[in-house]
């Protein structure tokens, strides 16, 4: 089947990487399931209350709803090494998030490794020296990862980028990722366990990005959606309908909000989602 850019796509990622020949995206931004099962464990810390309150800096207390993600088996296990091959092989360069659960498949190390926690980033990029990104979440003192590992195929000198997001705590911006929002109004909505900021990856796509981008598992969509606003072509697919739904919505919402500024074609309803 021939697939056109800047649609979604109802389809496994194992069947989508067959579709196209060696180099044919600029760019594959993976955000593959992890093995952790943390979409049941996400649904799980979310089941029992469906609101709860956060302290703004000018002292008022905002009432905020909590999103309901969807539980499922969908993070059970990691991609077959064929499949990340696959993934390595239709693109010029590619970043993987979550990359040390699947270090052994990227040929990166000899088994998946824990993120490390604060007190061993120093030794991790001492191990590791090019082309990992440690995305620091700013979580402060609790039992979640403090870093985010991204592998990449570019040969940059490995670094730390702080970009804050823990709940409702946000960053401001990526130039200030390390400073809270202030109105809690502006964060973006959570909609995923594995939600990646679009502030985040419109970074990544800015100074890694080479149209078309690849993406192939959208979840709630960020890196379709990052790749409208900052103007790159894009083939994107998933296979769970809800988070389809999502990410059309918020590319919907997005159109109504800028529909006089980037007419891409896909902004028309019946365009949004294609399936196999």
């Amino acid at each position: 089947m021939q697939y056109e850019l800047n649609k979604l796509y109802k389809l496994d990622y194992r069947q989508a990487t067959k579709c196209f020949p060696d180099n044919y995206f600029g760019t594959g931004i993976y955000d593959f399931p992890y093995g952790i099962n943390e979409s049941k464990k996400s649904a799980r810390r979310r089941r029992d209350k469906h609101s709860y309150s956060a302290r703004q800096q000018n002292g008022k207390v905002l009432k905020i709803n909590r999103s309901t993600y969807v539980s499922g088996d969908w993070d059970n296990a990691t991609p077959a090494v064929e499949v990340i091959n696959e993934a390595k092989r239709i693109v010029e360069n590619y970043l993987f998030f979550g990359a040390n659960y699947i270090a052994d498949k990227l040929g990166v190390a000899k088994a998946p490794f824990k993120t490390p926690r604060r007190n061993e980033i120093d030794f991790f990029l001492e191990q590791y020296p090019k082309g990992w990104i440690a995305w620091d979440k700013c979580n402060g003192i609790n039992d979640f990862s403090d870093y985010e590992l991204i592998f990449t195929s570019f040969d940059f000198k490995s670094y730390i980028l702080p970009y804050m997001w823990n709940g409702m705590m946000q960053g401001k911006s990526i130039k200030y990722g390390q400073v809270q929002q202030g109105d809690k109004r502006l964060n973006e909505k959570r909609q995923h366990p594995t939600h990646k900021p679009t502030l985040l990856i419109r970074y990544l796509l800015q100074k890694y990005g080479k149209s078309p981008i690849v993406d192939l598992s959208f979840g709630a969509g960020s890196i379709p959606l990052s790749c409208v606003m900052e103007g790159f072509d894009f083939f994107a697919c998933e296979i769970n309908d809800k988070y389809i739904d999502v990410a059309k919505q918020r590319l919907e919402s997005y159109r109504m909000q800028s529909q006089n500024i980037i007419p891409f074609p896909f902004f028309t309803k019946k365009n949004l989602i294609e399936n196999d």
